[in-house]
């Protein structure tokens, strides 16, 4: 399993501007798996920023007893301290300013970056969103309220899993985001794919079976169709030391000779 931490910490680095501009910055990673999240969020423990995870949780179908209200909240919750990753995390819940999970995120996401800036101007805040936020619809918004305040929104990331991404891609894999969610994982893939700066893809890309790997199949010369799309097959020159086969002698018409009258 490959670390994101240092290809999203050097991919922030190189964003021109940050922080020499004194602004505060924030990054926001996105995913459709909940459990992609848990690791990005163990994986920037200790780094140089503030991580903030944020949460959608609905009261009339929260069945877990995790919230103490029957309101719609955004809760944001923070492992990062000095020393890394703290088992004891901070946790704020904020009423749903409107009936719009993505717009009240955005609404909350504006208001803690800015008390961020003001907490510590030249830092850096990355918000784990909630699985399965889109952010074609979360950004351009999020950015227009930033406009003109002391954070930057320096870019987004989506983060897939690089073993299951084909058939959550090809497959029609319903969500549940958030209640009357008629989405499938493909849709969010593909927004966000097209959408983020950066793509995180954890895990290792295992070639998908195919007729060559049954233990049933012999070892066979490559045809011509297959040798026109293998990409590892080329056809070898042949062997200087075989001499090519003869050429076949054109047929001999006997004519004849005299001279011509």
């Amino acid at each position: 399993m490959t670390d994101p931490s240092d290809d999203f910490a050097g991919n922030l680095a190189d964003i021109p501007g940050s922080p020499a501009d004194g602004r505060h910055t924030l990054a926001v990673i996105g995913a459709v798996d909940p459990a992609l999240l848990d690791l990005v969020d163990l994986a920037l423990a200790g780094q140089d920023a503030v991580v903030i995870r944020a949460g959608l949780h609905f009261g009339a179908d929260d069945e877990t007893g995790s919230s103490d209200t029957d309101d719609d909240l955004v809760r944001l919750v923070s492992h990062s301290s000095a020393e890394g990753f703290d088992d004891e995390p901070v946790r704020l819940d904020v009423p749903m300013p409107s009936t719009c999970p993505t717009c009240s995120l955005r609404e909350v996401l504006a208001a803690v970056a800015q008390d961020r800036a003001a907490q510590d101007p030249g830092g850096t805040t990355v918000i784990l969103l909630p699985a399965a936020i889109e952010l074609a619809h979360l950004l351009p918004g999020l950015a227009e309220e930033l406009a003109g305040t002391g954070v930057r929104l320096a870019g987004a990331a989506h983060v897939l899993d690089a073993t299951t991404a084909l058939d959550e891609l090809l497959e029609h894999r319903q969500l549940s985001a958030f209640p009357g969610d008629s989405r499938c994982t493909g849709a969010v893939h593909l927004t966000n794919l097209g959408y983020a700066d950066l793509v995180l893809a954890l895990g290792r890309d295992e070639d998908p079976p195919g007729p060559t790997s049954s233990s049933t199949c012999a070892p066979t010369t490559p045809s011509c169709s297959q040798a026109s799309t293998h990409p590892s097959w080329r056809p070898s020159p042949p062997s200087p030391t075989t001499p090519p086969p003869p050429e076949p002698h054109p047929p001999r018409h006997h004519q004849r000779l005299g001279r011509p009258r």
